[in-house]
């Protein structure tokens, strides 16, 4: 019994602990980041100018009902800084928006399929989401994207409502796929190019893990 647990324990040893000591010990000391990797999360001024920004336009997406997105996101990213600049929770009011309904998740399923299954429920959807749509084709439009982090980001720091840039997104494969389903193969196709590249320029331009996701 005792020559087995003697065996068990050099066992434990070789396949558990002498890997773990490696381990920390080649990550005991880390290598000094570069000077551009060092300063990649710190707040600078963004390099692209606020007209050309597709930021705002994302921010604008959680804007209320009817309200000007982009006049919005101006004010969103200005108590953003004021909030971090003097150490205190930012001020944000409940945005007054209708409940949306739940839009195709091509991740999940073929919307090419839920809009042959239900054209007419499908059609009701993308009414709802109109105002959406039109400022999701207003993010989309923009050429260049940079997240505007001037300011020191912080736990308590919130983040645009991506939860609306999803479901506006949703909506928008959805009147795609309705497109395609109708017949208009060549529409479907051009919306479909058009947020492709904007994905492309938003994931260049994202400075945050949560805005390459």
């Amino acid at each position: 019994m005792r020559k087995f647990v003697k065996i068990l324990a050099w066992a434990i040893l070789a396949l558990v602990v002498v890997p773990l000591a490696a381990v920390l010990a080649i990550n005991a000391v880390d290598e000094p980041l570069s000077p551009q990797a060092a300063a990649y999360g710190e707040p600078r001024s963004p390099g692209v100018p606020g007209n050309e920004n597709g930021y705002y336009a994302l921010v604008g997406l959680g804007a209320p009902d009817g309200a000007d997105a982009i006049v919005y996101a101006r004010a969103w990213i200005e108590e953003a800084r004021a909030a971090a600049r003097a150490h205190r929770p930012e001020k944000r009011s409940q945005e007054s928006r209708a409940k949306r309904p739940l839009s195709c998740d091509p991740a999940q399923a073929s919307c090419l399929a839920v809009a042959k299954e239900k054209p007419d429920e499908v059609k009701a959807h993308i009414e709802a989401y109109r105002e959406d749509l039109a400022r999701y084709e207003a993010l989309i439009g923009f050429k260049r994207y940079e997240e505007v982090l001037d300011y020191p980001l912080r736990l308590a720091a919130e983040f645009p409502q991506y939860g609306s840039v999803t479901a506006a997104h949703r909506a928008y494969v959805l009147r795609a796929a309705m497109q395609a389903q109708s017949g208009n193969m060549e529409a479907a196709l051009s919306a479909i190019e058009r947020d492709i590249a904007f994905q492309r320029a938003m994931m260049t331009g994202s400075r945050t893990l949560l805005g390459k996701v």
